[in-house]
């Protein structure tokens, strides 16, 4: 059973949305140049975080248990959501997100 299960839909999607939390696993995703994190936030609940590191500096030496901070475009989905956008859009259509890790700022 997801753990996000019960994240609040009165977030609307593509808002802007901080929070701080703790790694619990990443992958890349496929073929995707997108590195795919589960947080735990202070909260208890669990969300993603898909940082684009075409874009972006991956997030050196990040590990399961680290605490990150991060910025980025919320989307709602049945699980509970994804963060996107965690770096800068050069086109200007996003605001510009982040993941703090170990005083570093990604983005």
């Amino acid at each position: 059973r997801s753990q996000t299960r019960n994240w609040p839909r009165s977030i609307s999607s593509r808002t802007t949305f901080m929070a701080t939390g703790t790694t619990r696993s990443c992958r890349r995703e496929g073929q995707l140049s997108h590195v795919i994190c589960a947080r735990r936030l202070s909260s208890g609940q669990t969300i993603l975080i898909a940082h684009n590191i075409d874009l972006a500096p991956r997030v050196s030496s990040l590990n399961e248990g680290d605490v990150v901070s991060f910025s980025g475009e919320y989307e709602w989905n049945p699980k509970g959501g994804v963060v996107h956008w965690t770096h800068r859009d050069s086109d200007g259509r996003h605001s510009a997100g982040w993941i703090k890790h170990d005083r570093q700022a990604f983005q």
